[in-house]
């Protein structure tokens, strides 16, 4: 983290005050020990996937900020369908093909014992490559998503704790920690 990065103090009794489910709970104090974490944009961004975002927006920024960072998210919402939205009209066709396949199989089948499991074997095989692809493309589109969503929360949370916040970090500052990680902006350990 470099010194200029806009940063704000996020302590470990906020976050549990507010009761996250025991999974989160556990995943915070294990990457922040006791103290707590110091918020940058860089940081979100490098967790995006790791925590659930609506939850921290509803239970850590102020209404207002919850509202902004829910309008921001109808966007990244948006931005989702319309990624995904040429992968889905590629796929249509393929569909179709596949239903058509699984009904002629079906007929062909008439009387054999294992015909639906060989029609839905049919089925399964002409949308493999389809199905592939929507699912590397869910990936990188759910990928981006999580990654605006940590960005904006972070961006959020940081604009509401500011001047104030920098008044807190003196105090508390976990930069000060000897477990300190300047590189990743994380608390390793336990300070004994």
């Amino acid at each position: 983290m470099s010194t200029n990065e806009a940063s704000r103090f996020l302590s470990t009794d906020s976050v549990m005050d507010n009761n996250p489910c025991d999974t989160y709970r556990w995943r915070f104090r294990d990457r922040f020990a006791e103290r707590g974490i110091v918020v940058t944009v860089d940081l979100a961004v490098q967790q995006a996937a790791d925590w659930d975002w609506f939850w921290a927006a509803e239970h850590l920024l102020s209404n207002k900020g919850y509202w902004a960072w829910r309008d921001l998210n109808d966007g990244f919402e948006a931005e989702y369908e319309s990624t995904m939205q040429p992968y889905h009209d590629v796929a249509e066709p393929a569909y179709t093909r596949a239903g058509s396949v699984y009904r002629d199989r079906l007929d062909e089948l008439e009387g054999n014992p294992k015909r639906w499991e060989l029609a839905n074997e049919a089925y399964a095989y002409e949308l493999e490559v389809v199905q592939a692809a929507l699912e590397a493309a869910r990936g990188v589109a759910s990928k981006r998503q999580e990654i605006a969503r940590a960005k904006a929360f972070a961006e959020i949370f940081i604009a509401e704790g500011a001047p104030k916040a920098e008044q807190e970090i003196e105090s508390t500052d976990i930069r000060n920690d000897p477990n300190y990680c300047h590189f990743c902006g994380l608390v390793h350990g336990v300070n004994n």
